[in-house]
This record gives C-alpha cells, structure tokens and sequence, in this order.
C-alpha cells in the first residue's frame, strides 16, 4: 500500500497493484504507462483496471461517465488538483449533475468545486444545476457559496435555508443563518442566532451586535480536592473513560457528574457537564494557575482557547496521530523543541502539565512574531506556518480577495479540519478573554482579518 512512483511500475503482483494504486498516484503517470497498469489489472481488480482506462482520452465527461458516475466521483475527488483542472474542468449537463446527486461522493464533488478558483466550468454547470435534487446539507451549503462568488447571493437563500433547518449540527445551522444575515442585513435573524444553544462566533457575533451577553457561558471553580480524584495526566486512564463514556447519553452524563466534582478533576468534570446539558452549557475552565500565573492576559487567553478545542485541558490528551497532552504537541515537534532547549525528553514528558504548557508557549513565540492574528495563529498551530503560507497567505486570502471577507476566505480555506478549527479557537479566545477581564470585540478580530 505504500509503494510510490517507479516501484508501482516495476511491481508484478496484480494484487499488490490494486492495493497500491490510487487515483492519485495514477495521475503521476504517462497515458501508456496507466495503459499498461490497466491491462495488468483487467482480471485481478475490474474497477481499478477500468478507472485507469477512464483517466485518458479526449472526451465529453457527461456523455462518457454517464452511466459510471461513481468512477466520475472517485477520480475527481481522489486524482490530485493539477490532475482534476487539467482533465475535468468541463461543462457538465444537469442530468449528469443529477445522477452524480444520488452518488455518496456527490458533497465531496461540490465542497472541492466551490473550494478552488480554477474549476469555473465545473462551478458554472452547478449554477444551472437544480439543488433541491440532493438532500446533502454540505452539498447546499458549497452550491451557496458558488452562487455568492457568482454574484447570485440571493439565490443562494434557499440553500442557506435548507441547510439552517436540517443540519444535524446546531453550528452548521448557525453559519447557514449568519450567511442569510450577512446577504439580506434581516434583523430578525440576529435574534434567531441569539438564541441558539451553540456557542461560537456567529452568535457571539450576534450577541455582540444586540450589545447583549453571549449564553450558556459558565465557569465551574471547585475548591476542594478529591485525593481518590483521577489522575488527569494519565493517557491510559482517560483514554478508557472516553470509551466508557462515548455513548453516554445526557442523562447518564448527569449520573457520572457527581464522581468528577474536584479541583483536580476540573477537565473530567467539565467534559461531562457539556454532555449533561446537551451542550446548552458551555464551560470554561482556567486551571493550571501556577503554570500560566506570568504570562499576558492575551496570551494566557489565547493558550486556554487553543488547549480548549485541542483536548479540552485533559492533560492525558492523546490523539489517533499520537498528539501528546493539554496542548496536543506531536512528538516531532516536542524533539525539536527539546533540541533548542537542550533537554532530554521521554514518551511521557508531554504529559506533564508544566513540561506540555512550557514547549506550547515556546513554539507558539514563533507563530506570534509571525502572523499577528489570532486566527491565522490557530491556523499555524494545527496546519502548520509553511502549510498556512503556501495555501493561504501566498494566494491572497483575508486581503479583500472576496466581497464577503473575512467570512468568505474563512469558508474557502482549503482544509476542512483547520477551517473548524480556526473558528473554535477565536470563539474560545474571545470568551476567555472577557473571563480574564480584557473584553475583546469580535467584529473588530473580523475587521481586522481584511
């Protein structure tokens, strides 16, 4: 499954070639050499030996894909950028766009239309395209945006409007809603988001224009100790009470509440209380008093909004790609850091608090010194500042790129995981700041994006 390039080529085994081949890798060939791969192919694996065949060759997409629309999808959404504006970039007809609807693959097609600037035949052809014929609210969303970048905000609406009745998410509902505002200038739709039980920064947005207090924000502060308490800083240990726990409903989240009532299971607790309250409650903690007692109130403010969204301040935080501690540094880059300050560091260090908050402010100096913003420093957290260059900085956005920026360069952001991200921590930060005593408009972090 990981051979590359040349050792695909050289590789004799039919079976190893379907596991190794992707669309992607395929795109790197010549025609002849997908030719060839195919033919080897044609017994061992049908399907892959028959989307290589679809992979070359002058034709009209809607005419020669129609009955294969899922070998359509998987090529577009899996060939690579270069690969999909070199070879799909075409007019496609309704009644394609229509059989592509019923596909699983159809909201990934729409997300990665909207998302790049060069695939304009392909967003034209979703212009036409009847959106009521898929009942994907990601799809809705993505065919809005191409109509906003189009100039067709308003026939965006009826999108927005499905997507804000029928997302499962109370936060997809809320940006679908923000977006009606932000075309119709409704009121009304002010007070819709006011009311919702999702915190984040479109209806801090909202509460901040109605010069009212955001809801639902509440800041649990025991004084007493539990000594049979958790330890927090154990992976093993919250690793089972978050599988223990993962189908926990809410009411048994109440159950479970009682267990976690101390100083020193601060995170545990609050992690069920948001359960408990179906999520109507949302609580931010400051633990970590002594670690974090010299820093700047932004600072602090900031650090507290990033550990929030990255682990929720469990200090045994350990991710599927093995991101260590409150801060959920990865391994590599707490090497690193060890390395310029010369010291040794274990497995476990990053589970220590101290040790986890002290390499988060030193690699979070450079990131400061370099983008300023507290989004774009979120960004560079998760995604990584040569990442953030080459994919946001470097092509312009959040430079008055779009007539709805900041909002429309938030949404295009190339990277579903950091564009979330991003939008969490700036909710995360704003509120902790109001909590440490320097209140900080969030229309101004927005004006301040262009």
């Amino acid at each position: 499954m990981n051979l590359r390039g040349k050792k695909i080529l050289k590789e004799s085994s039919a079976s190893c070639l379907a596991l190794s081949l992707t669309p992607s890798r395929a795109a790197g060939f010549t025609p002849n050499q997908r030719k060839k791969l195919s033919k080897k192919l044609k017994d061992e694996s049908p399907y892959v030996s028959n989307w290589l065949n679809f992979m070359d060759g002058k034709y009209n997409v809607s005419t020669r894909f129609f009955k294969y629309g899922e070998t359509f999808l998987h090529l577009y959404t899996r060939s690579g950028s270069r690969f999909r504006r070199l070879h799909f970039n075409v007019t496609l007809s309704n009644s394609f766009l229509d059989k592509l609807s019923k596909e699983d693959d159809f909201e990934k097609f729409v997300e990665i239309t909207a998302l790049d600037k060069n695939l304009k035949k392909v967003q034209k052809s979703l212009l036409k395209f009847d959106s009521t014929h898929t009942q994907s609210t990601l799809a809705r969303f993505y065919i809005a945006l191409i109509k906003i970048m189009a100039n067709k905000s308003k026939k965006a609406l009826a999108d927005l409007d499905y997507v804000a009745a029928n997302d499962f998410f109370q936060l997809e509902r809320d940006k679908a809603i923000f977006w009606k505002y932000l075309i119709t200038n409704e009121p009304s739709l002010l007070q819709t988001l006011y009311r919702s039980t999702d915190l984040n920064i479109y209806t801090l947005y909202a509460a901040e224009k109605l010069g009212k207090e955001p809801l639902g924000i509440y800041r649990p502060n025991f004084k007493q100790t539990n000594p049979l308490a958790v330890r927090e800083n154990d992976p093993f240990v919250w690793t089972q009470i978050l599988v223990q726990s993962q189908d926990a409903t809410p009411q048994e989240a109440c159950e479970i509440l009682p267990n976690f009532e101390s100083k020193n299971n601060l995170s545990i607790y609050s992690f069920f209380l948001e359960r408990c309250s179906n999520y109507a409650l949302h609580p931010y903690i400051m633990p970590y008093a002594k670690e974090t007692k010299k820093m700047k109130v932004s600072k602090k403010a900031f650090l507290y909004a990033l550990a929030r969204q990255e682990s929720r301040l469990i200090a045994g935080g350990l991710s599927h790609v093995y991101a260590q501690g409150m801060m959920q540094i990865m391994p590599f880059v707490s090497k690193a850091i060890a390395k310029q300050k010369r010291q040794k560091i274990q497995p476990q260090t990053m589970f220590d608090v101290s040790k986890n908050i002290s390499y988060a402010k030193h690699h979070l100096k450079h990131l400061y010194r370099k983008l300023k913003h507290p989004l774009l420093i979120a960004y560079g957290y998760n995604q990584g500042i040569g990442s953030l260059r080459r994919n946001i900085l470097k092509k312009g956005y959040f430079k008055n790129r779009f007539k709805y920026d900041p909002f429309l360069s938030m949404e295009l952001h190339p990277f579903a995981e950091t564009r979330n991200y991003g939008k969490k921590v700036l909710a995360n930060y704003v509120v902790y700041s109001k909590l440490l005593g320097e209140s900080i408009s969030i229309r101004s972090l927005f004006e301040s994006l262009k």
